[in-house]
């Protein structure tokens, strides 16, 4: 379970890491400020460890809960590779912009914004030497 909790250093969407024994919870969210729940990412995630053929379950109210239940007969090289592979796939979706963290989705916010206020003018037919300078910048 510690390298699993270490996985949260390099993934904000894991949220939280519990469980009891092999008993293993990892709540996905979107932002860990809002805990808004990632059930869609989690869905992705049980998909793509299947093709690696580890399997998991969602569990929790929004389904955004992997679950680990591994059999008895786990060894340590079997549970460093579900880790790897976990990392792997979470890396994967960062890198796709199938999640966003709160903060790439505020940039994104305040870029269209601007580029509204930027064009907006020309929209309206208010045309002036300022406004072409600003698109062309």
């Amino acid at each position: 379970m510690n390298s699993l909790k270490q996985l949260m250093n390099s993934h904000p969407m894991i949220g939280d890491v519990r469980g009891v024994g092999l008993f293993i919870g990892i709540d996905l969210v979107r932002s860990r400020e809002t805990r808004e729940p990632a059930t869609e990412e989690a869905q992705h995630i049980i998909a793509r460890m299947k093709e690696e053929y580890i399997l998991l379950s969602a569990d929790g109210p929004y389904r955004n809960v992997l679950k680990i239940k591994p059999p008895l007969v786990l060894d340590e090289g079997s549970a460093d590779r579900i880790t790897a592979v976990l990392d792997k796939v979470l890396t994967e979706i960062e890198g796709s912009g199938l999640f966003e963290n709160e903060e790439k989705a505020k940039t994104n916010l305040t870029t269209t914004a601007t580029k509204k206020l930027e064009i907006e003018p020309l929209i309206n037919g208010n045309v002036t030497e300022e406004n072409t300078i600003k698109l062309i910048a």
